[in-house]
């Protein structure tokens, strides 16, 4: 899970369903609904690079409450299309 911070993305919570090669437990994640839960140690990103792929879970936009899947946004994915997430600062009034 990511959150907009100015104009960067800071990485707030990530989850890991099952270990295997590359998936490995941090020693601070917590058990909890079915996954290991725990606060990546990253860095704020000016971008965030995702694939798509028909053969894992979409991925979800969340902002003001509500979550849109990519697929909502996008249309349907195709195997190894690269999606970027910038953060774009609102002005306030």
């Amino acid at each position: 899970d990511y959150r907009v911070d100015g104009d960067r993305l800071l990485a707030v919570a990530a989850r890991v369903r099952g270990s295997g090669a590359g998936m490995e437990i941090p020693d601070d994640a917590v058990w909890g609904a079915g996954a290991w839960e725990y606060r990546p140690k990253l860095a704020p990103l000016k971008e965030l690079t995702l694939t798509r792929s028909t053969f894992t879970s979409d991925y979800q936009l969340c902002w003001e409450g509500h979550c849109r899947s990519l697929t909502d946004l996008l249309g349907p994915a195709s195997d190894g299309t690269i999606v970027n997430i910038f953060a774009c600062p609102v002005a306030k009034p």
